[in-house]
């Protein structure tokens, strides 16, 4: 068997996992490893084992291109794996536990892929996007992306209740999500978020544009009118008098026609919303000023998700040391992994946690430390599915 045909499985399976394109991890095991030759303890992409790194690494030689044209030789230590399948395994986790890797996570375009990775200081190359590119045009690797996207659709189609727990979740933690880092959390934030994460393609514009931008991307796009109500997971637009930017949010139980039940960011009428924006919330609308809403390509099956929290005090935790630093207000500090579990403190914005052990739970992933009483405390710093893959952060994890 040759190289690629030992990787490619592991490769398909990385989509599927952790949503990174197979021909971009491919030809990232090309370029770091020689296809394969220079790939000492299975290493196939580089990856440095810095300090919450518990696995097995090993030091070696390697060049580091800090200043454009200008390279310097250093030794750096690396993570070791038992074969090539584990080293695919974990490049997908890497990029997914480090929020830098956002951008990279979901994209469908290869070439997209390859710049957003190389931008967020994935190697210190100048021409680092331009070398993933042409190694996947000269060996085809974009029809493994075309196999893996067309195995996504008819394998793993997205049901409506994935999108309504993940907003209520969100909603239930008082948390939001910002997905341009432009103007905090705006109400344009979360669906423009929910149709990347789970679809893969980037809207554009005002909350007054989305439905256009949905059209022009192939969604499906329904205009209000006298019986057609939106159903769990779509996503409104509405006119909003005396503002030119509308209105959005997520549609979270199919509407009686009468009213519709959802969640939204920035609706607390703080002043300075533009500005600092405000957290996901529950809400209760009719249907004055609603314009239309995105009808996403999802499973409507089983649609009832309850919008109180969980309180199950069962993690899935495994050992792990790391630091959070906090990108949000504030995160409160429990006694267990759950948003019914005690308030025993708080840690603010641009604070920082080093913690011993991560798992999820609830809907929520969470960091875990010994604190001075000498009790373990809980803080849920980001929302999973139900499988414990992490989808949103809310700070820096490292």
């Amino acid at each position: 068997m040759t190289f690629l045909d030992n990787i490619k499985q592991g490769c398909l399976d990385g989509w599927v996992r952790y949503k990174i394109l197979p021909s971009l991890t491919a030809a990232q095991a090309i370029l770091e490893s020689g296809w394969g030759k220079y790939a000492p303890h299975n290493a196939l992409f580089g990856i440095k084992a810095d300090s919450s790194w518990t696995g097995k690494s090993f030091d070696s030689k390697t060049q580091e291109e800090y200043q454009p044209g200008v390279v310097t030789d250093i030794v750096d230590r690396f993570r070791a794996y038992d074969s090539w399948d584990e080293s695919i395994l974990d490049h997908g986790k890497f990029l997914n536990d480090n929020p830098r890797y956002k951008a990279v996570i979901g994209e469908t375009n290869y070439k997209k892929a390859c710049h957003a990775i190389k931008d967020a200081g994935y190697a210190t190359a100048s021409d680092y996007a331009e070398l993933l590119i042409q190694l996947i045009e000269e060996n085809d690797l974009q029809e493994w992306d075309r196999e893996a996207l067309k195995n996504n659709k008819e394998e793993t189609m997205t049901t409506a209740n994935e999108i309504v727990q993940y907003c209520v979740n969100l909603a239930n933690s008082g948390m939001g999500v910002d997905k341009d880092g432009a103007y905090g959390m705006q109400c344009c934030d979360l669906p423009c978020f929910i149709v990347k994460n789970w679809f893969g393609i980037d809207l554009w514009g005002n909350a007054i544009d989305l439905l256009n931008s949905a059209s022009a991307q192939g969604l499906e796009v329904i205009y209000n009118a006298p019986g057609v109500n939106p159903k769990a997971s779509d996503l409104f637009v509405m006119e909003v008098v005396g503002s030119p930017y509308g209105h959005t949010g997520a549609v979270i139980e199919d509407s009686d026609g009468h009213t519709i039940k959802t969640v939204e960011q920035n609706i607390d009428g703080n002043w300075d919303s533009l500005q600092v924006g405000g957290p996901a919330r529950f809400n209760t609308r009719d249907f004055t000023g609603v314009v239309g809403w995105i009808r996403l390509p999802v499973d409507h099956t089983n649609q009832t998700v309850d919008t109180a929290p969980q309180t199950s005090d069962t993690i899935v935790e495994t050992p792990k040391s790391g630091t959070f630093t906090l990108d949000v207000v504030e995160i409160n500090i429990r006694r267990w992994p759950s948003l019914a579990g005690e308030v025993v403190g708080s840690y603010k914005q641009g604070d920082t946690v080093t913690f011993d052990s991560e798992g999820y739970a609830n809907g929520y992933y969470w960091i875990s430390y010994v604190g001075g009483s000498g009790m373990r405390n809980y803080m849920a710093i980001g929302i999973t599915d139900k499988d414990g893959n992490i989808i949103s952060l809310w700070g820096k994890l490292n």
